[in-house]
Order: C-alpha cells, then sequence, then structure tokens
C-alpha cells in the first residue's frame, strides 16, 4: 500500500480541500448524528484511508463485535484484515458500562492500549455509552472528555475521533459538554424527500479554521467511503484555461460566434416543445468534435442510451451525412441514462460529478434537461444544483451543452441566462395554405454579441460547408 506523508488525513477529498490543516496532533473530534445517518462509515473510512498511509489506527468500539465490523467494512471495500496483519490497525471490543465507578479503569486500559501500540489515530465508537451514565450537567463527564480524550489525544500526538448518537427527534447532542470540549464538530443527517434518501453533513465548528458552508451533502460510496459535494468557489478564471479555444466549423456560425467558442463555455441548446430533432446549426460543431479529437460524454434525462443515440444518428443520416457515424461514435467515451425519478437532486449531482471525473471528457452533452426541472419539485434547488455541475465543467475545461425542450419559459430564461453560447431553434409560422414539413430558423448569439438569425437555407448551407469532402465523396 501507498504510504502518505505522516499527516493525518479526514480521507474525504472535498474536507480535506476546504480543511487541510486542521487534524494537527492533539486534535479531539466529534462526529454526531442520527442512527443510520453514516457515522461508523466516515470514522472507519478515515481509519481505513490514515492507516493505508501508514499511520497506525485503533478502532474501539462499544457496540459491534469485530468479525461484523470487518464484514461490514469489506462490503464496503475496506479491508482492514490486511491492515491489521501488517500491524497498521486494531479492532478492540469493550463492553457497555452501567455506571461509573468502572470508568477509572477503562480510560487507563484505553490509555495504555493507545500509547503502548503508538497508534496516532483512536476512535471511540460511540461515546454515547460513556454519556449514558452521567446526568445531564453532571461535571464529572466532562472531565472525562476534556482530562481523558483530550490528554489522549495529545499523548499519542494524534487525533482522538468520537461518535455520538444523536436521537431521531433531536437536532443536537442531549448535553452539550462534547461539543464544547471537541476542537471539530460534524454532524451527520438524513431525510426521506419523495421517497429518497437525502444525506446531510453539518460542519458545526472547525477550531482554527472559518466555516464558509455549514451543510454538504454527502453520499456513501464502495471504495471511498464518504463522498462530500462542495459546489465550486471560483477566485477570477481559476481553473478555465482561456486558450483552449475552438473555431467554428462554417462561416456564418464564425461571423455569428465572432472567429471562436470557449472551452469551458456553457451551451444551450434549446427546441421547441414541438420538435425532437437537434438544431441545425448545431450539427455542423460535430466537425469540430472529430477535427480536434474531442472526447465527449452523452448523459441523457429523457431517453435511454441506445434511443438517444438511435435519435441523433437518425437525424445524421436524413441530413445525408451516413459517413461520418462511425466517427462521431467513436468520439463519445461515456454513455448514460439517468431516470431523475430514481435519485435525490443530491445523489444525482453526485453521479453527475462522478462520471465526469471517470470519463474526463472534453464535451459534455446533457440531453434532456428539462426533465432535471419537471421531476423536482423544488425548481429553484434543481437549478442551483445543475448550476454547480456545470461550474465544475467550466473549472475542468470541459464544454457542457444542454439540450433541452423550451417546456418552462421561466426555467428557459434562467438557463439561457447562465449559457455563454445560446442556439435556439423556432418555427416560422405558414403562410397560406399548409403544405408540408415546417422550416425551423435557429437564433445563434455568444455572450458579448448580438443574437444571430440563421435560417433554413444557410444552416443547410452551413452544413454543407462543414461537411464538404463528405459530400463529394
Amino acid at each position: 500500500m501507498s504510504r502518505g506523508d505522516g499527516k493525518i488525513i479526514f480521507g474525504v477529498e472535498t474536507l480535506d480541500e476546504v480543511f487541510p490543516d486542521v487534524l494537527i496532533p492533539g486534535t479531539m473530534m466529534l462526529i454526531a448524528g442520527h442512527p443510520g445517518a453514516g457515522k461508523t462509515t466516515f470514522a472507519s473510512s478515515m481509519c481505513y484511508k490514515n492507516a493505508s498511509r501508514g499511520i497506525p489506527c485503533l478502532y474501539i468500539s462499544f457496540i459491534e463485535d469485530k468479525d461484523k465490523f470487518m464484514n461490514f467494512m469489506g462490503r464496503l471495500g475496506f479491508d482492514f484484515r490486511e491492515l491489521e496483519a501488517e500491524g497498521l490497525f486494531k479492532y478492540l471490543r469493550l463492553p457497555i458500562l452501567t455506571e461509573g465507578s468502572g470508568l477509572a479503569d477503562l480510560s487507563s486500559m484505553i490509555y495504555e492500549e493507545a500509547v503502548r501500540g503508538k497508534y496516532r489515530l483512536v476512535v471511540v465508537d460511540s461515546i454515547t455509552s460513556i454519556i449514558s451514565i452521567f446526568s445531564r450537567g453532571s461535571s464529572g463527564l466532562r472531565a472525562v472528555l476534556q482530562n481523558f480524550l483530550g490528554t489522549l489525544a495529545k499523548a499519542i500526538k494524534g487525533v482522538m475521533v468520537t461518535i455520538a448518537e444523536l436521537p431521531y427527534t433531536a437536532v443536537k447532542l442531549p448535553i452539550e459538554d462534547a461539543e464544547f470540549v471537541a476542537d471539530i464538530v460534524i454532524m451527520m443527517r438524513h431525510r426521506v424527500e419523495k421517497s429518497k434518501l437525502v444525506r446531510i453533513m453539518e460542519i458545526r465548528k472547525v477550531r482554527g479554521s472559518p466555516l464558509h458552508v455549514a451543510e454538504m451533502p454527502f453520499t456513501i460510496r464502495k471504495g471511498e467511503g464518504i463522498r462530500v459535494f462542495l459546489p465550486p468557489v471560483f477566485e477570477g478564471a481559476e481553473g478555465l484555461d482561456l486558450n483552449l479555444t475552438l473555431t467554428p466549423p462554417c462561416r456564418i456560425l464564425d461571423k455569428a460566434l465572432k472567429g471562436h467558442v470557449q472551452r469551458g463555455m456553457i451551451t444551450s441548446v434549446i427546441i421547441p416543445v414541438k420538435a425532437r430533432g437537434i438544431p441545425l446549426s448545431f450539427i455542423p460543431f460535430i466537425r469540430t468534435v472529430i477535427d480536434e479529437g474531442l472526447r465527449a460524454s452523452f448523459i441523457s434525462f429523457k431517453y435511454v442510451v441506445d434511443e438517444a443515440l438511435h435519435y441523433f444518428m437518425e437525424e445524421l443520416e436524413y441530413l445525408g451525412l451516413d459517413q461520418i457515424i462511425p466517427a462521431v461514435k467513436a468520439s463519445v467515451v461515456s454513455y448514460k441514462a439517468f431516470n431523475p425519478t430514481g435519485y435525490s437532486l443530491e445523489e444525482l449531482t453526485h453521479q453527475l460529478i462522478d462520471l465526469i471525473r471517470e470519463s474526463q471528457p472534453d464535451i459534455l452533452l446533457l440531453d434532456g434537461v428539462d426533465m432535471f426541472f419537471t421531476l423536482f419539485e423544488d425548481k429553484l434547488k434543481s437549478f442551483a444544483y445543475l448550476f454547480n455541475v456545470l461550474q465544475y465543467c467550466k473549472s475542468s475545461n470541459v464544454w457542457a451543452i444542454m439540450i433541452y425542450s423550451d417546456v418552462d419559459p421561466h426555467i428557459t430564461s434562467l438557463l439561457r441566462n447562465i449559457s455563454d453560447f445560446v442556439i435556439e431553434e423556432r418555427y416560422s409560422e405558414p403562410s397560406g395554405k399548409f403544405s408540408g414539413e415546417l422550416r425551423p430558423y435557429d437564433i445563434v448569439w455568444k455572450v458579448g454579441s448580438r443574437p444571430y438569425v440563421i435560417d433554413f437555407d444557410t444552416a443547410m448551407e452551413c452544413i454543407r460547408e462543414a461537411f464538404k469532402e463528405v459530400g463529394e465523396e
């Protein structure tokens, strides 16, 4: 296993980025929350990831026997038995105290075990068993927390992690002593929204570090433990490479977009409610994708993957571009269909970020974004979460392209407003007797430029110009 620099970490990427230097020797950390909220998973993951980096961890439990713990964590992808064999992990099961008389002996045993084993990270699961033998406001409890647990953290020159159970109906610990003594307090909660489980991590206290965000949605991932999603915070053009530009594929788009589009741009491709095809002015950009060797990830919120790809390829066939279909398929590095009704908004956001991280595309195509808002009741919250995904794309220089129907004028206006580049398809009203297929026209604009109208004939000319060599073969 890889070994680190001896620095104790949370083992949660986002927390380690936001609070990089708070787990100093002598730190006492409290993880509290409702049953099933993920407290043990968090503490165990922290123990595992530090031990994997060469930092010995002692896990003390008053609740669960060793085999049950090992089996459960093994299902999450954490092989504690391997760490135990290397002398980097020890699981100590202790009896639950029923009165305070045995606390001194128990404390002494824990102290000697931690110091003798040179463990730099010690987890106590859970401190509720100790709290329960003291009356509310007891001076003895604060003494135990401060003199024993706090002293132990200093003695091992490491971090002491304590877990506390919070009753389902409570929003704070029955007694405040634990929060008072701890240097770091993290509250983990979960709730059900429209039959979906939503997990929230509340950062209540981090001594020595300012708190900018109090609540963070999180999920539990196999092999990773806790995954926290925090909206990206930008200062200036952080993360965005302004030199990554793409040349428009034909003269009319070159004129409308002032010579280039920027990687990291947010693009809206808006389709009328009564239409299903891709706007003609968007098709030529396939030439750009192929010529630049760009990697695309395709996500649909409306159709299953095969159905979405079928409609898209059918459009290319209709335009006589059959020969480019193999190159288009080769440019797509990942396909994924999400049924938004199967996820909470928080979990769906996690899934999108995971896909971007894993596939590392140059382009992210989000098809059926209107469903993102139709199926979630809180539209402004949906917008906020989608905006965070788009900002993540921008910071990663990923060209995010949203394809959606104009089913809600308010949502369409919001999405237009955050887009750097828009292609909006419309249909002109037929004059006189209806004689067949309606011809669309597109309105195209980029930030800093005036809208440009591209009619059907001009759009077809742009497509012929972009794929000139295809037509000549």
